[in-house]
């Protein structure tokens, strides 16, 4: 029994010896290095998060989405000329009207003429604009010109979307 107890005590100073010594190396350098792995991929994480979000380079109203919450979408999809995209988008107060101008009378048009337009949708409200392009190339099969006139659309009208038939007049 004395054997037993000696034998005891001695694990008991063996014990304390370890306490007071502290860890060792390779435990210490086990738990660094899973910190170190807990680090790396909640930074991993955060990046993906951060990826998740989606900024518009313009500001303006979305008139088509084409992707949905949940969906994968690959950004490099984007650079290699096929129509993958999130959704279409236009400024609004940033439109233009593009109409054809008889070859005959083309010479009656002048780039920054003002001119007056009228929506099919809404004949009563009167747009102002001015020719902001005229293109250099005609129509054959028109026997026509195309021209571009940039309307001045107020910050609060609603009324006017893209592809829209509208009527120009020249003044």
């Amino acid at each position: 029994k004395v054997a037993m107890n000696r034998q005891k005590v001695e694990q008991q100073r063996q014990m304390l010896k370890m306490t007071l010594d502290g860890p060792r190396p390779e435990r210490i350098a086990a738990a660094q290095a899973e910190y170190e792995q807990a680090v790396a991929d909640r930074d991993k994480a955060k990046w993906r998060l951060d990826n998740t979000k989606v900024v518009s380079p313009i500001t303006g109203v979305i008139l088509e989405k084409k992707a949905e919450v949940g969906n994968t979408v690959r950004p490099e999809a984007f650079s290699n000329g096929l129509s993958a995209s999130l959704c279409d988008m236009a400024d609004l107060t940033n439109l233009e009207v593009d109409v054809d101008i008889s070859e005959r009378d083309i010479w009656r048009i002048k780039r920054d003429q003002r001119c007056e337009i009228r929506t099919e949708a809404n004949k009563e409200v009167v747009y102002t604009g001015k020719v902001s392009r005229i293109m250099p190339v005609a129509s054959r099969s028109k026997a026509s010109v195309s021209v571009r006139i940039k309307i001045d659309v107020p910050k609060s009208d609603t009324g006017l979307r893209p592809e829209m038939r509208a009527r120009v007049r020249f003044l």
